[in-house]
């Protein structure tokens, strides 16, 4: 729909008079607006629907979409014909359809209906359009979401009540494509298989998922035993975990019952765990200000751990892709790197975060360290020079308490103590798309799917949700 279609019909929510509220925003002056919507939608969007458009089936296109409603609100499957309808209205891949059928929807008629219809029929649109990528990438999903966030703080209460579900539908039910429940209490830690088939997730337990079906049960044997921390070994068989009694323990995923002792050395709780990538060592950082490598195979302690710094609290460990080098946030702020072959520090501590730096992962390529800190940014760090790249990524209103790194590593996923979770870009290095919204409870920890197509976020809300990093990226 093009920019002039909706400046004629923003009015449409005004409660049957013509007065405009004075709190909507100019998008004729708004160089935010123009900004946000991008270049690409306003060349390619604006000129395929002229286009299409003249070359569209000749069809009564209101009065078929009028019955399609009526039949939708009566309580009808309407999915079928609603197919047919989008087929009829596709013009070469496209491109038109919602220029038609957005039109449809914001210039309805019948004032007594229009705000349910207007929610109903989008959604079950742009559901069945996601058979249509080509299409949801000319949608101007931003350009929606900042005509209708206003009215959330100056409209009517009726107003309200509509923006706030397609603000929710924008920002959670199109990105989400599962949640998951099982777990009572707050989900400190999750990580995919290699193989994506499995997504482990950690809490007061652990619960094994399948992100296909969203079924999952409890790792048996295991029992209650608060943990912060769980990594994957790299062959997917494993995972080890990082315990509130300050101990360490790996499981075997497929038969579900403990592997070997006991990793006891820490004295106070275990913040973070994972693998190097050969899975020789396991690396765990804990409040007791220390780090600890492990043979994984052994479970013994290396002759140099544990590793003592100046460092407060270890709130986070990784291990470079080359199995390297060791990374840990602390909380004294800062961010800092050893040989993990011999223990020695390497370089001086990264300083720039003003609060405790409470995740931090290295890019697969092994160039960049990103980390998340409770000063609310996510930052990004030359990995040889240890100098910050570029400005701080902000955007988060509270602490940033996970992040991950895409497989390909163009983005990155935070999430934080705002409830929210977040992608940004790493060669632009600006936010993507709109705050994911929808848990009730502080975001503990994200990861993402070995194919790089989606990502979870686990929440104190006790629930695992997964999102479409494809989805995201169509804003």
């Amino acid at each position: 729909m093009s920019e002039a279609t909706i400046l004629e019909n923003r009015d449409i929510f005004a409660d049957g008079d013509d007065d405009r509220s004075a709190s909507q925003p100019d998008f004729e002056t708004d160089a935010l607006h123009e900004n946000r919507v991008g270049s690409r939608w306003k060349s390619r969007f604006r000129k395929d629907a002229v286009v299409n458009s003249e070359r569209a089936p000749e069809t009564d296109l209101p009065a078929k979409a009028r019955s399609l409603l009526k039949r939708l609100l009566d309580g009808e499957d309407i999915d079928t014909d609603l197919q047919a309808f989008l087929d009829e209205t596709l013009v070469d891949g496209g491109q038109a359809v919602y220029d038609q059928t957005l039109n449809i929807i914001f210039t309805w008629e019948e004032k007594s209906l229009e705000l349910e219809i207007q929610y109903r029929l989008f959604r079950t649109i742009t559901e069945t359009m996601r058979d249509y990528p080509e299409v949801l990438e000319l949608c101007p999903w931003r350009y929606i979401v900042n005509y209708f966030t206003p009215i959330l703080k100056d409209g009517t209460s009726v107003q309200q009540e509509v923006a706030k579900r397609f603000l929710k539908y924008f920002t959670t039910e199109l990105h989400c494509v599962y949640e998951l429940q099982g777990q009572k209490n707050t989900v400190y830690s999750l990580a995919f298989t290699p193989d994506g088939d499995k997504l482990v997730s950690g809490g007061d337990t652990i619960w094994i998922w399948d992100p296909k079906t969203e079924r999952g049960s409890p790792l048996e044997g295991h029992g209650k035993n608060p943990l912060l921390s769980l990594a994957i070994t790299p062959d997917g068989q494993r995972v080890v975990v990082g315990y509130l009694d300050n101990t360490i323990r790996v499981w075997d995923l497929f038969l579900q019952k403990q592997v070997g002792p006991m990793l006891i050395g820490h004295r106070e709780w275990v913040h973070s765990v994972t693998v190097s990538p050969d899975s020789r060592y396991i690396v765990s950082g804990a409040t007791d200000k220390t780090i600890r490598v492990w043979d994984y195979r052994t479970h013994l302690e290396a002759g140099y751990s544990p590793i003592l710094g100046r460092a407060d609290t270890v709130y986070s460990v990784d291990v470079t892709p080359d199995g390297k080098y060791i990374v840990a946030g602390c909380k004294d702020f800062t961010i800092r790197k050893w040989d993990l072959d011999t223990g020695r520090a390497v370089g001086e501590p990264m300083r720039g975060h003003t609060q405790p730096v409470y995740s931090v992962k290295v890019t697969p390529d092994g160039k960049h360290i990103i980390s998340g800190s409770g000063d609310s940014t996510v930052r990004l760090w030359d990995f040889e020079s240890g100098t910050q790249v570029g400005e701080p990524l902000r955007g988060h209103e509270d602490f940033v308490e996970e992040v991950a790194v895409s497989p390909d590593g163009k983005y990155i996923v935070s999430g934080s103590v705002d409830k929210t979770v977040r992608v940004w870009s790493v060669e632009r290095r600006e936010a993507v798309g709109e705050p994911l919204r929808g848990h009730t409870g502080w975001v503990q920890c994200v990861a993402f799917a070995p194919d790089g197509k989606s990502f979870g976020s686990g929440s104190a809300d006790g629930t695992v949700r997964g999102w479409s990093l494809e989805s995201v990226l169509g804003w």
